[in-house]
């Protein structure tokens, strides 16, 4: 398995009032596909995160997001339909939606689709 680890490109956004003008690329977000589709995406989500998923292929692609059980939620997100040049953005709290150690991992159905996560400031205003 060769999932594709997302931590390192998890932009962390600066605090509602930032001390200056931000540096060049601070503010840009890295849109990841995974290296094999089927194997997909990870990253430690520590329940501040803005997950978007966006397809760029020609085609509709799909996702899906496994989750765990929690206050009687029992479903994944499974294969999700994103149209041609679509992009989803979801947040997910970390309870209920990571594994064991703490990743939140998201299959493809192409590598088309590609990944992208923004983390909230601890405190946003």
């Amino acid at each position: 398995m060769a999932v594709t680890e997302l931590d390192a490109f998890i932009r962390e956004l600066p605090s509602a009032y930032p001390t200056g003008q931000p540096a060049v690329n601070t503010l840009d977000l890295t849109m990841t596909a995974p290296s094999v589709a089927a194997d997909g995406v990870q990253f430690t989500n520590v329940g501040r995160d803005v997950v978007i998923i966006q397809n760029t292929d020609v085609g509709a692609q799909t996702f899906t997001v496994v989750s765990n059980a929690l206050q009687g939620r029992t479903q994944d997100i499974t294969t999700y339909s994103l149209g041609i040049g679509e992009s989803a953005a979801l947040a997910f709290p970390a309870p209920g939606w990571n594994d064991a150690s703490g990743k939140l991992k998201i299959t493809m159905s192409a590598v088309t689709v590609k990944v992208g996560v923004l983390r909230l400031p601890r405190q946003i205003f």
